[in-house]
């Protein structure tokens, strides 16, 4: 517990030296509250009328079942509201890919795009720009998610920098910003086709085990969420590989699984104070939120918050790292004294 808490005092003493690094997210969590919104309206309003017309049909007992559901839980205002208040634009820190895959502990941290639905914090009212076609809403989210990630992996390197140099040169992270995005990317898409490939299976085999037993199907999804938490911990510390040790994917997952195997319990604990830490905070931001004010100070806020958090994870890469290169230096030192054999 101790050096888990001294981590997150470090991570947080290292962001308060250079306060100025959460000026990223502060501008972009400004931007997606004040500013040009991209909205869902006019698919929306497609879809529903599509469910009219489907309700609307002579004859179908079923399409009048759903048309009373519908009326009776209010789903079409329910849409209507999410469609006037959902921002496109909060794509781009809500789905990041390093938050993704290092559990959470590098997020882009944003106010406005957690209070896209929920309307707590007082955005732009008229729309700059309609998606009217599923292709141009598939183009803007791809679009958007590598915006995210690039503004992400700047946010991140700018720390990354700070914890391993205690010094910043933003042209030499401008210049591997290129390559940083795109080792993350290929680890994100790479990942993502293996959780396809095994879940297919996976799902047919607990739908027919399911129709046999389904206390055992219910067995077999519990230990598979275990497996794949378990294999999630393992490669969490792949992104700060790659961000402060600069490693190629391969070597980032090789040094991941090796530094979870040895300070497993240990990276366990910091992952469940960070949770508990942004589960907290996350319940404070909105009861700020209502005033501009407010907004401003919670926007503040948790970019600090997010960012001594993943300053923390970095420390404690950057701790584990060198004592493991330590131990393999010292252990080859010990082979190299002893006699050789005649």
């Amino acid at each position: 517990m101790k050096v888990a808490i001294d981590t997150l005092s470090e991570g947080f003493a290292i962001v308060a030296k250079r306060f100025w690094i959460i000026v990223v997210p502060v501008i972009l969590d400004l931007f997606l509250w004040r500013g040009p919104r991209i909205s869902l309206m006019p698919l929306i309003e497609r879809w529903l009328q599509w469910m009219n017309q489907a309700m609307a049909q002579p004859n179908s007992e079923v399409w009048q079942n759903v048309q009373q559901l519908w009326q009776q839980g209010g789903v079409m205002d329910f849409w209507r509201e999410f469609g006037q208040r959902f921002n496109v634009f909060s794509v781009m820190p809500s789905f990041n890919i390093l938050s993704f895959l290092s559990l959470g502990m590098l997020d882009l941290p944003s106010i406005a795009a957690t209070e896209a639905v929920a309307g707590a914090t007082q955005g732009a009212v008229v729309p700059a720009a309609e998606i009217n076609s599923f292709l141009a809403l598939a183009l803007a989210l791809l679009i958007l998610l590598v915006v995210g990630l690039v503004i992400a992996v700047i946010f991140q390197g700018l720390i990354a920098q700070e914890v391993r140099e205690e010094n910043i040169n933003l042209r030499y992270l401008l210049r591997r910003l290129g390559s940083y995005s795109w080792s993350l990317l290929k680890v994100a898409v790479s990942l993502a086709l293996v959780l396809v490939i095994i879940g297919w299976p996976l799902a047919i085999l607990f739908f027919v085990i399911g129709a046999l037993s389904p206390l055992l199907m219910q067995l077999m999804m519990l230990l598979g969420m275990v497996v794949v938490i378990w294999f999630a911990i393992y490669l969490s510390l792949i992104p700060q590989g790659i961000l402060l040790g600069e490693e190629r994917p391969l070597m980032a997952l090789w040094t991941s699984a090796n530094l979870v195997h040895r300070n497993f319990g240990s990276l366990l604990l910091l992952l469940i104070l960070v949770r508990l830490v942004r589960s907290g905070f996350a319940l404070i931001w909105p009861m700020l939120a209502h005033t501009t004010i407010g907004t401003v100070v919670a926007i503040v806020g948790n970019a600090f918050l997010s960012a001594g958090l993943a300053a923390a994870s970095f420390v404690f890469y950057r701790d584990r790292f060198a004592i493991w290169r330590e131990q393999l230096a010292q252990s080859m030192l010990t082979a190299s004294q002893q006699p050789q054999p005649k």
